[in-house]
């Protein structure tokens, strides 16, 4: 039997039609199905909170801590800059100097690309008198905070009492953390058993020292105008303070000496580092000052005075701009330490020149 073109179509179609009604559903089961996992919330990845500097040495001190009393409403403030709008997590941290303190610092947020501030409360009972340190790291920036222990019995700060040397001379003091300090740059021609310091205005004379490699302990006044003693002291050379040198004589008046380099550096982390304490040391205006007496504020009551120093060949230089203070602390056979400050910054640096130079004196108490 023949099959035309139009019956052998139609067959093809009955028998897809009946295959499609033989076919079974595929029964839905759990294992057939891709399981489709939400992430628990604890998983996900939280922003981290970070910023672009951390302001350490211009930490601000609020309140004070002292030996063997439980801390009170004191917090060490810090700025911060380039904040990127996170958080960041509380946190506890021990000084490494001074047992029994700690910062504490809330959790928070960062300001978006703007500066803030931080505020770590001190908390705990200090052990003993000192500089309290404290290891900070947050936001991906790290760094050390401070702050001075007091003995309780003496003031962290103001005038002191008024002293006098051996020529009468009336100084005043001021306290600065546990330190006692000459306000005022010294004066006197003498050292404090009477004997007379050689005062030199001729710079060939005053050059003998360096060129003939002598000790000779000498003084004098800028550009030898006697004006200028009673606003800036006398300028001495460092054989003035040595001992070797100068007959076992002390230049300070009885219970003061002429601060170590150690002495330099208590002061300087007390106010805040080597960055900005010169800021809090010096004179305000430009009365002494050349403009820009950067950063002037004088808060430590210091009082610090643009005098100028004499070089070891006795030439006269820098006075308004440049403040020259001696250390009792050598650096080798010719060189001792000495702190400068000047108009154009905040800072206080140390350094060290020829002992045959001219630098000012400021005492401090035994």
């Amino acid at each position: 039997m023949k099959f035309s073109l139009n019956s052998y179509r139609a067959l093809l179609f009955i028998s897809f039609v009946l295959l499609l009604f033989s076919c079974k559903k595929e029964e839905i089961k759990a294992t057939n199905v891709t399981e489709i996992k939400t992430p628990l919330k604890d998983s996900i990845t939280k922003n981290k909170g970070e910023i672009s500097s951390l302001l350490c040495e211009e930490a601000i001190v609020i309140g004070q801590v002292v030996v063997d009393q439980e801390v009170v409403n004191t917090e060490i403030q810090v700025q911060y800059s380039g904040g990127n709008g996170y958080d960041y997590s509380s946190q506890e941290i021990a000084s490494t100097t001074i047992s029994g303190l700690k910062l504490h610092l809330p959790s928070g947020y960062f300001s978006i690309q703007r500066s803030g501030i931080l505020k770590f409360k001190v908390i705990g009972k200090a052990t003993s008198v000192g500089i309290a340190t404290f290891p900070v790291v947050i936001g991906g920036q790290t760094g050390v905070l401070k702050i001075n222990v007091s003995d309780g019995l003496t003031p962290t700060s103001g005038y002191g009492p008024n002293f006098k040397d051996v020529e009468g001379t009336v100084y005043k003091s001021v306290y600065i953390g546990n330190q006692l300090w000459q306000a005022e740059n010294l004066r006197t021609t003498k050292f404090n058993d009477g004997t007379p310091v050689l005062m030199v205005e001729n710079q060939t004379n005053w050059f003998k020292n360096f060129s003939t490699n002598t000790t000779t302990p000498m003084a004098s006044v800028y550009n030898n105008d006697l004006t200028l003693k009673q606003s800036h002291g006398v300028l001495y050379n460092w054989y003035v303070i040595d001992a070797l040198s100068n007959g076992n004589l002390k230049i300070c008046p009885q219970g003061w000496h002429v601060p170590t380099d150690n002495d330099w550096k208590i002061l300087e982390e007390y106010l805040g580092g080597s960055e900005r304490a010169g800021g809090k040391m010096k004179e305000v205006g430009s009365l002494n000052w050349v403009n820009p007496n950067t950063s002037a504020t004088n808060e430590s009551l210091f009082s610090a005075l643009p005098s100028g120093y004499r070089l070891y060949n006795g030439n006269f230089s820098y006075k308004g701009n440049y403040g020259f203070y001696w250390s009792s602390t050598e650096n080798g056979a010719s060189h001792a330490y000495f702190r400068y400050l000047y108009n154009e910054s905040a800072r206080i640096i140390k350094n060290s020149i020829y002992k045959s130079s001219g630098f000012s004196i400021r005492c401090i108490k035994d």
